[in-house]
């Protein structure tokens, strides 16, 4: 069953434009440096921008992480490229429709999964919707943007040359993604048909409950549920810095808000939360390596 959920019709049309607009399709850069032939079903493995306002998103992102970037060849309006060091971390997709409702910008996480197909129609069998149906970009790989049941939005992708090499993220580049949901346990059961996850139950107290999604041995996102929280579900992307209270000093001095600073009954301290200048919510963690396990 193909559910509807309530999605921005402006997100949709972005995708749409950006991902099949073209009567020639521009080739996408890959998002590995080099072919791997490994695919680790259940990883996150890449993280895009979506922004009207490409120019704020780039300033910012270099003012905080030391970002660089690179416009991708054939499509210098579509697709920023950002490097850590000369590794690939991210992409910013630039709407080409204008600077207005700069607010609107939101992180996609890419779910690297065994079969795009199976995948999307595994979702729909369980709740979920199609955004952007299983199509292939040139030198990245078959994508589908899904919702879940609660209508987060989420990308699929089979890559062309393989996974990023599984190792724990380096600074800069991205360390987790975790799910704010309304129903974790809900949710948790749907990532697990999806994906082939194991389902590990983290963490209960009070108001506050955690999963965690195993693959390969590994936890690869979270999933926390909130009692009383009235956001809407959405995932949420962090990205490992040096030193987290200088992380945010940076971050604040160049525009961004701080949503959930640093608090000791938090992570121990070491995640905040922040609106970047374009509206796009990120999480900041400064984590040791022994924090997440051996990978992704």
């Amino acid at each position: 069953m193909n559910v509807t959920h309530k999605c921005p019709i402006g997100l949709i049309l972005l995708l749409a434009v950006v991902l099949g607009g073209c009567a020639t399709p521009p080739r996408w850069p890959a998002i590995s440096e080099s072919p791997t032939a490994q695919h680790t079903a259940g990883r996150w493995v890449w993280i895009d921008l979506l922004t009207r306002d490409v120019d704020t998103a780039q300033r910012f992102y270099s003012s905080v992480f030391g970002w660089t970037f690179e416009p991708h060849q054939g499509a210098r309006d579509r697709y920023l490229l950002a490097r850590d060091d000369g590794r690939p971390v991210a992409g910013i997709v630039a709407d080409p429709r204008g600077n207005e409702s700069a607010r609107k910008a939101r992180w996609l996480g890419l779910l690297s999964v065994a079969d795009v197909a199976a995948a999307t129609q595994d979702a729909t069998e369980h709740g979920g919707a199609i955004r952007l149906g299983p199509r292939d970009l040139k030198g990245r790989g078959e994508v589908a943007v899904l919702a879940d049941p609660e209508g987060a939005v989420f990308a699929i992708i089979r890559t062309d040359g393989g996974d990023p090499p599984d190792r724990f993220p380096e600074i800069g580049s991205l360390l987790w993604m975790e799910l704010w949901a309304a129903d974790g346990k809900r949710m948790a059961t749907f990532y697990e048909s999806l994906a082939g996850y194991r389902i590990q139950h983290a963490e209960a107290s009070g108001d506050f409950d955690e999963w965690h999604l195993v693959a390969a041995d590994y936890p690869r996102a979270g999933i926390v549920q909130v009692k009383g929280n009235d956001r809407a579900s959405a995932w949420l992307p962090y990205i490992r810095v040096a030193d987290l209270s200088a992380a945010l000093a940076r971050a604040e001095a160049a525009g961004a808000q701080v949503l959930v600073a640093p608090a000791k009954d938090i992570r121990a301290g070491r995640i905040a939360v922040i609106i970047d200048p374009v509206g796009a919510a990120l999480g900041l963690a400064e984590w040791p390596e022994s924090g997440v396990g051996g990978g992704q």
